[in-house]
């Protein structure tokens, strides 16, 4: 066997390998079926809707490693989105809008924790009813009408570039990675994270090891709001 082979087989018999291998598949796929889709630009395009999903799975993936689920994240991010325009609506002020709509998403996801932790309810079960009264509360707050005139540079988060020409990197793909960057540090190389891994393992072991696992959970939680809500403002 050739060394290249022996060195890419073990690599394609880890998950992460296969999900690869199935990635690289897809891109020679859609390349031969459409000549423009490895095109730049195309590229670049496509980051700015996945950077939205990336931003919240973030928070999402400190919820699974706790064993919990967070079928609300949809919802906590149209909520914050509808707090960001209703707050600007009202006052015109740019940054009392962010700062309410992070606060909300902050609110909704420790809400979500607190239900699961303290009071002891199925994070599916709870997660499922903040998911409809989280979005009903957005279609209150809007009640069906859009949000307009905000000022030209708040679209720079979700429209503007770093960089010149055809090569500028979108401004939210470069909000994830830094992101990315953060959120790979907290779970490797801080208590927290390892707490996080603790509970989804054992979480009656990790109480008895003396983690504070309620508060925790609550954390891994409210960070899911917390992705949510800046989802909503890219």
């Amino acid at each position: 066997m050739r060394a290249w082979a022996k060195r890419i087989l073990p690599l394609l018999r880890r998950r992460e390998g296969l999900l690869l291998g199935v990635a690289l598949l897809l891109l020679l796929f859609f390349d031969h079926t459409s000549p423009a889709f490895l095109q730049p630009q195309n590229l670049l395009g496509m980051t700015r809707h996945i950077a939205e999903i990336g931003i919240m799975s973030l928070g999402m993936t400190m919820v699974l490693l706790t064993a919990g689920i967070d079928l609300s994240v949809g919802s906590m991010l149209g909520l914050s989105a509808a707090v960001l325009g209703r707050v600007w609506q009202e006052s015109h002020s740019l940054p009392l809008a962010i700062l309410s709509a992070l606060g909300v998403g902050l609110l909704a996801g420790a809400g979500n924790g607190w239900l699961v932790a303290q009071v002891g309810m199925p994070p599916l079960i709870v997660t499922l009813a903040t998911l409809a009264i989280y979005r009903g509360l957005a279609l209150g707050l809007l009640k069906a009408h859009s949000v307009h005139d905000f000022p030209e540079g708040f679209f720079w988060l979700g429209q503007g570039l770093i960089g010149k020409g055809d090569w500028g990197l979108p401004t939210q793909l470069v909000l994830w990675f830094f992101l990315a960057i953060w959120g790979h540090l907290a779970l490797s190389h801080t208590s927290f994270g390892r707490g996080l891994y603790a509970i989804g393992g054992n979480e009656e072991a990790a109480r008895l090891s003396g983690l504070p696992v309620g508060k925790l959970k609550v954390l891994a939680y409210t960070l899911s709001g917390l992705g949510a809500a800046v989802a909503a403002l890219v």
